[in-house]
């Protein structure tokens, strides 16, 4: 059976994208050239421009792919109604972890990506509305805690925040080498004392 258009097309995308992921691993954004993408992909810089029309267009959408394959996983997670949310927060932290490690290439072009929001306000934007949407999904997963009974009253946007805050940070300390750790466990560890800061207190009175 002959491939169709859109097949063929989502293949060069995905062979673009994929190249030029490696190149920026490799060498950063600001340094990596649309030649050096199209010598990794084995196609043209011509080819290339009809895909994307520039450098920043192609890391947008590398991103996008990234954050659009780790939002799905995470949805799959928080929709199991039988999983404790203790679960769930941990799921959430493996993922994090399962991402590094299986494709360690992310985590150079993840904090460039997150560089370039200083000077450029369409990376920005985009990157906000990315965290907002995580930090609505992870406050409602701790709403949803809260209402049943397995977390004390506490403001669910500002534990959003830091759980986000502390999966970012994994990904920097990871980057950098500090120490030898086990990711896996070290997210478990953060989880546990999350949720042991988040369990019901004899006594206290809702906020």
């Amino acid at each position: 059976m002959t491939p169709s258009k859109t097949d063929v097309a989502d293949e060069r995308r995905q062979q673009i994208q994929e190249a030029a992921l490696r190149c920026f691993a490799r060498k950063g954004y600001d340094r990596t050239t649309m030649d050096d993408i199209a010598q990794e992909s084995g196609l043209s810089k011509g080819a290339i421009y009809w895909y994307f029309k520039s450098k920043r267009d192609l890391s947008i959408a590398i991103f996008m792919d990234i954050m659009q394959g780790s939002e799905e996983g995470m949805a799959e997670v928080l929709a199991d109604p039988a999983l404790p949310v203790r679960e769930k927060l941990r799921l959430v932290g493996r993922a994090t972890v399962e991402m590094m490690e299986q494709d360690p290439a992310l985590v150079p072009v993840m904090l460039d990506f997150w560089a370039t929001t200083i000077h450029d306000e369409q990376t920005e934007e985009l990157m906000r509305q990315v965290y907002e949407t995580y930090m609505a999904m992870i406050g409602d997963l701790v709403q949803a805690g809260i209402e049943r009974g397995e977390f004390r009253p506490v403001n669910a946007a500002h534990v959003s925040a830091f759980v986000m805050a502390g999966l970012d940070g994994l990904m920097m300390v990871k980057h950098l080498g500090v120490g030898e750790f086990d990711w896996s466990a070290t997210v478990d560890t953060f989880v546990d004392v999350l949720v042991d800061g988040l369990r019901p207190r004899t006594g206290e009175e809702p906020t």
